[in-house]
C-alpha cells in the first residue's frame, strides 16, 4: 500500500456503510417516500430497476468465466483479448455490379466480412424465391456477385428459404472455394416468412433445403460454414420488447434443432450450424443484458435437448438497429450507432454490423458507410474494446439485469412453445398480436417522453432539412404458397414525424405553425416551464415565440396558440384573467404549462383548452392542433 496514490490510502480511511444503513439515511432525505417507488425505473418489457446494487443487494450465483458454459460471459476464455470481433458492411445493391464495387469498397475500408441479403419473396420467373430481403434476385446475379469477388474475401449470406440457391451458386465455383467464401449460408424460413408474410417455397421445402444445405457443410473439414440464420432482426424491427427478441431466437433455434434432427443431424451439430442475429437498441445496458441473456438460455436449451456443454455456445451476429435510425436529424445517429457499437462489443458478440447514419432516407451514402466502419475500428482498436476480456464482468447492475431478463425471456419462450413453436405461432398470428402489443407500449412511452429521442422528440431542431421518404419493401405477390401476418416495420420515431410532415406542408405554403410563450413573473420562475413547453412544440416542429404577459399583452402577437409559462404560485391569481383577455382577443388555442390541479375547471372556463405537463402524450396534444391550422389554412 505503500506504494498506491495518496487519494487512495485517503478512501481506506472511510467507514464502511451497510445497505440499511443507506437505505434509512435515503429515506430521510427523500422525506419518507419510498426508495424503490422514487429511485427506481421502469424498463421496456416490463422490467425494473433497483436503487441500488451490490454484492449484498444481488442474490446471484457466483459467475462463470468466459468460454465456460453457460457462456454468459462470452464463449472465448480469452474474451476480446486475443482479436476484435468480424467487422461486417451489409450490401443490399440488386444490381450485380453496384455490389461487387460496393463490397469491394467495403473491404477496403476494413470490413471483415460482407453481408449479403438475398431479394424479398416473389413468384416473378427467374428470381431467387423465398430471399430475405433487399438485394440480389436471381442466382445469375448471385453468381456474377461471387465470381467478380471471389478473391477478396468471405461472405455472409442473408437468403431466408434460398439456402439452396446459395448452395449452387456457390458449388458452381468449386468445393474448396465455395467454403472458403462462406462464413453462415444464411437460412432462415422463419425470420423470412416474419418479415415478408410469405415464402417463394412452401415451408416443408425450405426446412429440406435447409437440411441439405447443413449436411453439405457438415461434409468438409473445419473451418466449414453454418448453413442457418435465426435472426430476432424482424421483431426487433417490429417492436418487440427485449424479452420477446429473445424469446423469438430461443424459438427459431429449436425449430432448427428439430429440423436438423429430423433431418439425421444430432443436436451438438446441429447447433453448430446456426448463426444467431439480433438487433440493437439505443438502451446500452439493457442491450448488453439481452445478448448475455441469449447466450445464458441457449447453452442451457442446447445442453437440455442433448447436446453437449462444447456445443452450446451462442454465435451472435449484432446488427444495429434500422427502427431506431431516425429520419430527422440524421447525423445524430452516428451516437446511436456508437452506443449500438459499445453495447455489442461489451457483450461479447462474434459479428457486428452498424448501419449507416442516412440509411433510412434510402440508400446510404458513401460516406455515411465509411463511417458506420469507421466506428467499429475506433472502439476497437482507440477504445480498446478488442483488447478486454470481459468488459461487462463485475457490474452488479448488469449482472442483476441480465438475469431479470432472461427470467422473463424464458417465460416468453414457453408461451410460444405451448403454442406449438415458433412456426405456429407465426401461421396462427399469436405472437404478432404479442409484438404488436409491446410495440404499443413502446410507442407511448415514446409518445409521453418516457423514452426519448434526441433531434425527435427531445432537443428538436426547427432548422433540420425536410425527411425523405424511407425505402419500402417490394409487395408480396398473393399466390405465394406460405402466408402469414408480416411483422409491421415499426421506426421510433414514426409519430414524430408524422407531426412533421404536416408542419413542412404548412412551412411550404408560406405559414409555419408557431405559438407565443407568455412568461408570468421573473426568469427563474417561468424559466424551466417556458423551457419545457420550447421543447414540446419543437418536437411537432412549431415555433416559439417568447412574450412577456405584462401590460403590454394586448399588442402582442397571438400567433397560432399561445402558452402561458410560470409557477404553479402565480395561476390562480393571474391564468384566469388573462386567458380570458387573450381569449377576447380571438387566441385561437390557449395551453397551460403545468397541471391545473385543484384549479383546473376554472382555468377551462376561463378559456384554457390544454394543460402541458411531463408525462402527458405529445402526439395527442399537437396532432389535432396541427390538423386544425392545416384544415384552415
Amino acid at each position: 500500500m505503500s506504494d498506491s496514490p495518496a487519494f487512495l490510502a485517503d478512501l481506506s480511511e472511510f467507514p464502511s456503510v451497510d445497505l440499511s444503513a443507506w437505505r434509512d439515511r435515503v429515506e430521510g432525505e427523500l422525506g419518507g417516500r419510498s426508495i424503490e417507488t422514487s429511485l427506481s425505473a421502469r424498463l421496456a418489457g416490463g422490467l425494473r430497476t433497483a436503487p441500488l446494487y451490490s454484492a449484498e443487494s444481488v442474490d446471484l450465483a457466483e459467475p462463470t468465466l468466459p468460454g465456460l458454459f453457460p457462456f454468459l460471459r462470452g464463449d472465448r476464455t480469452e474474451g476480446a483479448a486475443s482479436g476484435a470481433w468480424r467487422i461486417v458492411a451489409e450490401v443490399s445493391d440488386a444490381d450485380p455490379e453496384a455490389a461487387t464495387a460496393s463490397a469491394a469498397l467495403d473491404r477496403s475500408r476494413g470490413a471483415d466480412l460482407i453481408w449479403l441479403p438475398l431479394a424479398a419473396p416473389r413468384r416473378s420467373r427467374g428470381a431467387v424465391e423465398g430471399g430475405s430481403g433487399g438485394g440480389i434476385r436471381t442466382q445469375a446475379d448471385l453468381c456474377r456477385v461471387l465470381e467478380a469477388a471471389a478473391a477478396e474475401g468471405a461472405w455472409i449470406f442473408d437468403s431466408g428459404a434460398a439456402v439452396g440457391e446459395v448452395v449452387q451458386g456457390l458449388r458452381r465455383l468449386g468445393e474448396a472455394e465455395a467454403r472458403r467464401l462462406a462464413t453462415c449460408l444464411g437460412g432462415d424460413p422463419l425470420g423470412a416468412l416474419g418479415a415478408f408474410g410469405g415464402l417463394g417455397v412452401d415451408l416443408d421445402r425450405a426446412w429440406q433445403e435447409l437440411a441439405e444445405s447443413a449436411a453439405w457443410c457438415l461434409e468438409g473439414d473445419a473451418p466449414a460454414p453454418r448453413a442457418a440464420l435465426v435472426s430476432a432482426v424482424p421483431a426487433h424491427d417490429a417492436g418487440a420488447s427485449p424479452a420477446d427478441e429473445i424469446a423469438w431466437a430461443l424459438a427459431g433455434g429449436v425449430e432448427a434443432l428439430r429440423r436438423l434432427d429430423a433431418a439425421g443431424i444430432a443436436t451438438g451439430a446441429a447447433a453448430g450450424q446456426l448463426l444467431f442475429s439480433f438487433g440493437l437498441g439505443c438502451d446500452l445496458f439493457l442491450e448488453i443484458a439481452k445478448l448475455r441473456a441469449a447466450r445464458k438460455l441457449w447453452a442451457q436449451v442446447v445442453v437440455a435437448s442433448g447436446g453437449s456443454e462444447e456445443a452450446a455456445a451462442m454465435r451472435i451476429h449484432a446488427r444495429g438497429s434500422a427502427s431506431s435510425s431516425t429520419l430527422r436529424a440524421p447525423r445524430l445517429n452516428l451516437l446511436r450507432a456508437t452506443t449500438q457499437g459499445l453495447a455489442a462489443a461489451v457483450a461479447g458478440v462474434w459479428s457486428l454490423c452498424l448501419a449507416p447514419y442516412d440509411e433510412a432516407r434510402g440508400r446510404a451514402s458513401s460516406r455515411a458507410r465509411r463511417l458506420a466502419l469507421s466506428t467499429q475500428h475506433l472502439l476497437a482498436e482507440e477504445a480498446h474494446l478488442g483488447r478486454v476480456v470481459d468488459p461487462g464482468g463485475g457490474s452488479w447492475y448488469l449482472e442483476a439485469l441480465t438475469d431479470q431478463l432472461a427470467r422473463h425471456a424464458w417465460e416468453r419462450f414457453r408461451a410460444i412453445e405451448s403454442r406449438g413453436g415458433l412456426q405456429q405461432a407465426l401461421l396462427s398470428g399469436w405472437i404478432q398480436a404479442e409484438i404488436r402489443r409491446a410495440a404499443d407500449e413502446r410507442d407511448a412511452a415514446i409518445r409521453t417522453r418516457r423514452q426519448g429521442i434526441v433531434g425527435v422528440s427531445l432537443f428538436s431542431s426547427l432548422e433540420e432539412e425536410g425527411a425523405l421518404a424511407a425505402q419500402s419493401l417490394p409487395p408480396l405477390q398473393p399466390d405465394l404458397p406460405v402466408t402469414a401476418e408480416p411483422l409491421a416495420f415499426r421506426r421510433r420515431s414514426r409519430a414524430f414525424d408524422e407531426l412533421r410532415e404536416i408542419t413542412d406542408r404548412l412551412a411550404s405554403a408560406g405559414r409555419r405553425p408557431s405559438v407565443a410563450l407568455y412568461t408570468l413573473g421573473p426568469r427563474k420562475e417561468h424559466g424551466p416551464r417556458a423551457d419545457f413547453a420550447r421543447d414540446f412544440f419543437a418536437a411537432g416542429g412549431i415555433e416559439s415565440v417568447v412574450v412577456a404577459a405584462d401590460d403590454t399583452v394586448v399588442d402582442s402577437p397571438l400567433a397560432d396558440g399561445v402558452v402561458l409559462c410560470g409557477a404553479d404560485a402565480r395561476y390562480p391569481e393571474e391564468v384566469p384573467a388573462l386567458a380570458a383577455r387573450l381569449r377576447e382577443r380571438g387566441a385561437r388555442r390557449i395551453f397551460l404549462a403545468g397541471r391545473g390541479g385543484e384549479h383546473e375547471e376554472r382555468f377551462r372556463r376561463a378559456g384554457v383548452d390544454t394543460f402541458l405537463y411531463l408525462g402527458c402524450d405529445l402526439v395527442e396534444v399537437l396532432e389535432p392542433f396541427l390538423h386544425d391550422l392545416e384544415a384552415g389554412s
